[in-house]
């Protein structure tokens, strides 16, 4: 009888044991800085409307979400659209306030690679008045690591980060359109 019973045969089944893999050694090497490792993802888009007004017209922006890789802190930027000199220009916001970055992680988004190619390219014009930033941006610059094409497994850490941040803006904000300045500040 006990065998037959549905939620008996539930109740007595065995719980099966997750095999978890070993952190990455940037997560747990010694305390430094926060934001010295970090992972880069956008979230989005979501609606901002340039004017309060009744004639208001919206449009499409993302947020550009940092994630320490040791503390999980993160770092909110909105961005105005998905191109790779929206995000330069948004991680020039982040490293002021923040500091250089050692290693920044993303997945292959086309304005990512853009952008890596593009700080790239301005690394390597720099003219020779400029050559004493282009030696320090060469040793105290970012390495820039993407994750294999095929693999999202890889970006757990940001995407738990982008799911409490759409929790958190819709419980804030609901369904109201908000301004780009006003969104900033929130």
């Amino acid at each position: 009888m006990i065998n037959r019973c549905i939620s008996c045969v539930r109740i007595r089944g065995n719980t099966q044991q997750q095999l978890i893999s070993d952190l990455c050694s940037i997560r747990i090497t010694q305390p430094e800085r926060a934001f010295i490792n970090t992972w880069v993802h956008y979230d989005g888009p979501i609606n901002v409307c340039t004017s309060k007004g009744r004639d208001h017209h919206s449009h499409k922006a993302w947020i550009c979400i940092f994630v320490c890789c040791a503390s999980r802190s993160v770092h909110l930027e909105l961005v105005s659209d998905y191109t790779a000199e929206a995000f330069i220009a948004a991680y020039i916001r982040f490293i002021s306030r923040h500091s250089l970055c050692r290693t920044l992680s993303t997945d292959k988004g086309t304005n990512f690679v853009g952008a890596d190619r593009q700080l790239q390219e301005m690394l390597s014009e720099a003219s020779a008045e400029f050559t004493l930033v282009a030696t320090y941006l060469a040793s105290h610059g970012t390495q820039w690591k993407f994750n294999p094409p095929e693999a999202p497994y890889f970006g757990g850490l940001w995407e738990a980060a982008v799911k409490s941040t759409k929790f958190h803006l819709r419980r804030v904000f609901g369904d109201s359109t908000l301004t780009f300045e006003e969104m900033m500040t929130l």
